[in-house]
């Protein structure tokens, strides 16, 4: 009994074998061929150049002149009070009323035109920018050129990477007509 136990052990096992060679065998290969390594000669990058524009701003200051009328109501205030005063001594009586107007008027008129009359200048510093744009250019790898060689013959591919000294080739052999 022992005998044929220890038969049936080793079939087993000689099976197992057999059945984990097969798949070894098959994972080396596909319905599309079998595959196989071979020897990388050269993997030269290929390079191509990048532009991209770059604005830059550019700012500085500068002093600027300005010449006009000051829009303040000072001096028709002023010459206005002073007129009045004027008005309001001269006249007499009723008349006080009518000079004191007439004073008032006419002084806010002198002091309007004599604010108005001299253009005053005054000046400030401004902050002026302007935009440009330049470019620079970078050299990017975007690929390789691989020659390698396999059974005695030399091949040339270009590639996304460097695939190092040895390249995964599938093998596939078809009858000739």
């Amino acid at each position: 009994m022992k005998t044929q136990t220890t038969r049936r052990v080793g079939t087993l096992l000689v099976l197992g074998a057999l059945a984990t060679l097969a798949n070894v065998a098959q994972a080396g290969s596909d319905h599309h061929g079998e595959y196989d390594y071979a020897k990388v000669l050269s993997a030269q990058p290929i390079y191509t150049v990048e532009r991209r524009p770059i604005d830059e701003r550019e700012c500085w200051n500068e002093t600027v002149s300005y010449t006009g009328h000051q829009g303040s109501m000072t001096g028709v205030i002023a010459g206005g009070i002073i007129g009045g005063v004027i008005g309001n001594q001269i006249g007499k009586g009723h008349g006080r009323q009518a000079a004191t107007v007439a004073g008032t008027l006419l002084g806010g008129s002198i002091g309007h035109d004599i604010s108005h009359s001299k253009p005053r200048r005054h000046q400030a510093v401004e902050e002026h920018c302007r935009v440009y744009r330049r470019y620079t250019e970078e050299e990017r790898i975007t690929g390789y050129r691989v020659t390698y060689r396999y059974d005695g013959r030399t091949y040339t591919r270009t590639m996304s990477h460097d695939p190092g000294p040895r390249l995964r080739v599938r093998v596939k052999v078809e009858p000739a007509y």
